[in-house]
């Protein structure tokens, strides 16, 4: 069987630009592609995302339920395959899905960017990114990511299994070399751009607005940047003079103090 034939999972936590791999992949002839977030139901319940305990929409449960066939046609099978995952820097990955999920689609009642920073502090859930691959990616396929070294100066590693061949990669690489990476992993071509998916992935303007304000108003405590950059997640995959930039462009100690959610039903106690 040759790559083409076998199913290429896009395998990644939201809001890290996964989607337009997805359309890159298709433009290159790999028709056998499945865009996922979730194989393992319990972390879907961890997590604290929609599930039919909290309730879903039709679009969401579409969505779980495509996952789901994955998992039982793919995984459950033994069949082999390609798995392309996106790793993001957790605070602006937060913050894109804060505003995606949370203030597009439900709202807040502060609009200022001081009471959306309290809303994103307490609402998010913000191991979401620190805990995404022990609980969902490693358990689904076996493997766990942080036994194998990554270098984020090369932006993308790739690993091989008895059942899958899978790439990891930066989503903050530039789109050519992402497509030089996907070229690599697959032996074909692939051009990376930026392209527009349906309106239902897209912020409204106003909440676009809303977020424009948000990253240049706000700062963080110095408390809460160590729980997102001394994980492992971040130690793994970002190198420290990334982490040190990030800092200093969102900290600040004079920012006011306000717990932040550690786990489903914990918070931190200050920051």
């Amino acid at each position: 069987m040759s790559d083409k034939e076998l199913p290429v999972l896009i395998y990644t936590m939201g809001r890290v630009s996964s989607g337009s791999c997805s359309i890159a992949l298709g433009k290159a002839g790999y028709h056998r592609r499945h865009h996922i977030h979730i194989l393992n139901e319990d972390w879907r319940d961890y997590s604290g995302a929609a599930s039919p305990a909290t309730g879903m929409t039709a679009q969401q449960e579409a969505r779980y339920e495509y996952d789901r066939k994955v998992r039982r046609e793919i995984i459950d099978t033994g069949e082999k395959a390609l798995v392309i995952s996106f790793i993001r820097e957790p605070l602006t990955r937060n913050m894109s899905a804060f505003f995606m999920n949370r203030v597009d689609k439900k709202g807040v009642d502060d609009k200022s960017p001081e009471g959306m920073r309290r809303a994103f502090l307490k609402r998010y859930p913000h191991f979401v990114p620190l805990e995404w691959y022990h609980r969902e990616f490693n358990k689904s396929l076996g493997i766990n990511v942080f036994d194998h070294a990554f270098d984020p100066q090369v932006g993308y590693r790739i690993l091989e299994t008895d059942r899958f061949r899978i790439l990891l990669l930066r989503t903050e690489m530039t789109n050519e070399a992402k497509g030089a990476a996907l070229s690599d992993f697959l032996g074909v071509p692939v051009e990376m751009e930026v392209y527009k998916k349906s309106d239902k992935y897209e912020l409204k303007e106003e909440t676009n607005e809303l977020y424009r304000e948000f990253k240049k108003e706000v700062k963080f405590r110095k408390g809460f940047l160590d729980y997102l950059y001394d994980s492992e997640y971040a130690r793994h995959f970002m190198s420290e003079s990334e982490i040190e930039e990030i800092r200093g462009r969102w900290q600040s100690d004079d920012a006011a103090q306000i717990p932040w959610r550690t786990g489903p039903d914990t918070m931190s106690d200050d920051d």
